[in-house]
């Protein structure tokens, strides 16, 4: 080591031991001046006495020795608040002294998410309100479409630097004044509208109640007016994001004859077929009457005679109800409304101990049993894979975890089936490798929900939430709900796993069966 390089290295450990280095930033916070001296000379104090004798000399002697207690705290926050030192005047101070300065972005992100999860219906509700003349003129809703999404509501950047937290009070002012700027003169005399979860909710319901039907008098109406181009509706979920997309399921409770209009205006109703949905105007017999066989324009559900085709089915307390696609929604709404007290009161953080579990020999595959898509698969169980079961889950758990946070179910539910429990939402993103996402002050919970029909025990991580779950970022942490006998009400019940990544062993859970998925080129 060369001389130079040698000095460097011993003063570096003199400032170490005599903490004069760490005393510099404190102390430009309260006489500037006094802590570029003590820069300048970090390396010429052996060790804490001599540091102490020499701001003595030059301060008030209770100063000093505060300043000295402070060396042994790691939080810079307590820190300036002993000091009576805001962020602001350190950080200005430290900028002076071409001293690292402390930047609260990724804080304020996190605390901006949390306020923000909670207060957006509130705000979307403004944003709606303030366009109902625009809705009632008839004029396009894009503006309205476009706002609603609060695309350029954030944090003001200077708060990173100045501030600690941001309150509740600041960022209500802070969104009233985006507000302000964004959103069009409302005329005095405009007349109040309904909540817009209530317009959602029964312009969905309405949507999917009215939809079939009217397929069925296009059907019939063209049987008796052959052409060469059938017309047939979308299906209820395209219709409702289509809807949405033009921002018409907020503003007032979508009637038949709206729907129809819509249909006709966007070339999903035939051309010289009238308006009306009454049978009798259409010129059709007041019995429904079949479609021919072979008609590719056939409704969904019903057969050549036209009578009813069973569908698929769950048992939901007890009780068949249809389970087809266009049946989700009231699926996904009746689990959630009939969720019992004891399952919304469940802790949405303290998770369930798991109990030692004696290890079952490994038995090969049976046919029939690969891979789903993850790379950790379980033995075939009681657990049911399909999508109504999967909607039931999630709906249940997006009730409970609104009634634990307070967060609306739509700025929580992250995944693909958040369309059939959410009205007229948009698709989400299994990719994701969680359903549900709550930002809780600094703190940020992932929920991945696995449900069964009964209460085997076990469950199946898909790629993306192995891989998710065993990267987690600093304040993230990821659970499993197991929501076991899903559509049973008196026995259902929400179970809190904890991450099967984040303690050894797998944190109490057996591997039932691992999946070796490989890639290569041949050639």
């Amino acid at each position: 080591m060369r001389q130079h390089q040698l000095r460097v290295v011993l003063a570096e450990r003199a400032s170490q031991r005599s903490g004069s280095a760490r005393l510099v930033p404190l102390l430009a916070c309260l006489d500037l001046d006094l802590a570029e001296e003590l820069q300048q000379r970090v390396e010429e104090f052996p060790d804490r006495a001599a540091l102490l004798a020499w701001l003595t000399a030059r301060t008030d002697a209770s100063d000093a020795e505060r300043l000295m207690r402070l060396l042994d705290d790691d939080d810079p926050e307590r820190q300036l608040r002993s000091l009576s030192v805001t962020l602001a005047e350190a950080n200005r101070a430290w900028r002076a002294l071409n001293l690292p300065q402390i930047d609260n972005t990724d804080r304020h992100e996190r605390q901006f998410a949390t306020w923000l999860q909670r207060n957006r219906p509130a705000l979307a509700e403004r944003i709606r309100d303030a366009h109902a003349d625009v809705h009632r003129s008839g004029r396009s809703l894009a503006a309205y479409v476009r706002l609603r999404g609060l695309p350029t509501l954030a944090p003001d950047p200077t708060w990173h630097t100045t501030l600690w937290d941001l309150t509740d009070q600041l960022l209500q002012t802070h969104a009233d004044a985006w507000l302000t700027r964004s959103l069009p003169a409302q005329s005095p005399t405009s007349r109040a509208l309904p909540p817009l979860t209530e317009v959602r909710e029964v312009s969905t319901a309405a949507v999917h109640q009215h939809l079939p039907r009217l397929r069925q008098l296009i059907q019939e109406w063209q049987c008796l007016h052959p052409t060469s181009h059938t017309v047939l509706p979308p299906p209820p979920q395209e219709v409702l994001r289509a809807l949405d997309d033009e921002g018409l399921l907020d503003f007032e409770v979508l009637s038949t004859k709206a729907l129809i209009t819509w249909l006709s205006h966007h070339g999903h109703w035939p051309t010289d077929m009238p308006l009306p949905d009454r049978r009798a105007q259409l010129g059709l017999s007041s019995t429904r009457s079949s479609a021919p066989a072979g008609n590719s324009g056939m409704a969904a559900g019903t057969g050549q005679s036209g009578a009813p085709v069973p569908g698929p089915q769950v048992a939901l307390n007890g009780r068949l109800v249809p389970a087809g696609p266009d049946d989700l929604a009231a699926l996904a709404r009746e689990v959630a409304a009939d969720l019992t007290p004891e399952q919304r009161a469940t802790s949405a953080t303290a998770v369930t101990t798991l109990a030692p579990r004696i290890p079952r020999p490994r038995t090969s595959s049976q046919p029939g049993t690969g891979s789903q898509g993850g790379s950790y698969q379980a033995a075939g169980n009681d657990q049911d894979h399909t999508v109504p079961v999967g909607v039931a889950g999630e709906a249940a758990v997006a009730a409970w975890l609104h009634k634990q946070f307070g967060v609306e179910p739509q700025d929580s539910w992250k995944s693909s089936l958040r369309v059939h429990g959410l009205a007229g939402a948009q698709p989400g993103d299994d990719r994701l490798g969680y359903d549900f996402l709550i930002h809780d002050g600094d703190a940020t919970y992932l929920y991945e929900v696995k449900a069964s029909t009964g209460n085997s025990g076990e469950i199946i991580l898909g790629e993306s939430e192995v891989r998710r779950a065993s990267r987690l970022a600093p304040g993230e942490t990821y659970f499993i709900v197991y929501v076991s006998h899903v559509l049973d009400r008196d026995c259902r019940a929400i179970t809190v796993l904890s991450n099967p990544f984040g303690a050894p062993d797998l944190a109490g859970y057996e591997l039932v069966s691992t999946q070796l998925r490989l890639r290569f080129n041949l050639g």
